[in-house]
């Protein structure tokens, strides 16, 4: 077995040898050292809290302030609307109504050619047994316009 550079002496056989010459071993300096300052020393950077609350309370009362001015801008323009559409409406029912007059009277013309060898029919008279009147109503189909119903 080889020793590996050891020397003879390095073995675990026997007690350890005494270093060479006394240790020399450092302490403090005379009369101590200097107390450590364990307090926190932080640098004061920006505003106090007291101040950011108050800030903040500024900010959240301003987005409510903006957000009730809206609401009112928006009940106006909705209320104009409303106003705007209720001036409208008797206009657009008298254009329906003319439009409604109209295709009656095309579909009575439709129907006269359409039935005019059928003896004793009349045309435009109501088919049912009721006295309820009930307004035309346009199909809805795709692509159709009012114009190219018959």
């Amino acid at each position: 077995m080889s020793d590996f550079g050891r020397g003879p002496t390095s073995g675990l056989t026997g007690p350890p040898k005494p270093p060479p010459h006394a240790a020399i071993q450092d302490g403090p300096p005379p009369g101590g050292y200097p107390p450590i300052d364990v307090r926190r020393n932080l640098p004061k950077v920006g505003p106090s809290g007291s101040t950011l609350l108050i800030g903040v309370g500024l900010i959240t009362i301003y987005g409510f302030w903006g957000l009730s001015r809206s609401a009112q801008r928006r009940r106006r323009l909705n209320q104009e609307k409303y106003q705007v559409r209720l001036a409208i409406t008797p206009f657009l029912q008298a254009e329906e109504d003319r439009q409604t007059v109209k295709q009656n009277r095309r579909r009575l013309r439709q129907e006269e050619e359409l039935m005019k060898d059928v003896p004793g029919y009349q045309p435009g008279e109501n088919v049912y047994k009721t006295r309820k009147y009930a307004p035309y109503v346009k199909p809805l189909v795709p692509g159709v316009g009012p114009q190219g119903l018959p």
